[in-house]
């Protein structure tokens, strides 16, 4: 496990709650998306559409890379913002 901070962005902080928090993440990406999206889904209201960035980078890139989560990782909650 890795201590991490998580910020919440746009919409998605208003549905959860809260903008920032600390949290301990298994350090592997898909358990520790595994445990975003419980945490996220346990305190909004209503499904959500965000992508999930680690230090800046798409997490879909950073696992096809074979990264893992570090201690001190800054990971982003943003929501998909789509129109037409």
């Amino acid at each position: 496990m890795v201590k991490v901070k998580v910020e919440f962005l746009g919409t998605i902080s208003k549905e959860v709650g809260v903008k920032k928090m600390d949290m301990e993440l298994d350090n592997d990406i898909d358990k520790a998306i595994s445990s975003l999206k419980q945490v996220i889904e346990s305190r909004a209201e209503k499904p959500l559409l965000y992508t999930v960035l680690i230090n800046g980078a798409n997490y879909a890139m950073l696992k096809k890379n074979g990264e893992t989560i570090k201690q001190g990782d800054c990971i982003l909650i943003v929501p998909v913002i789509v129109g037409g």
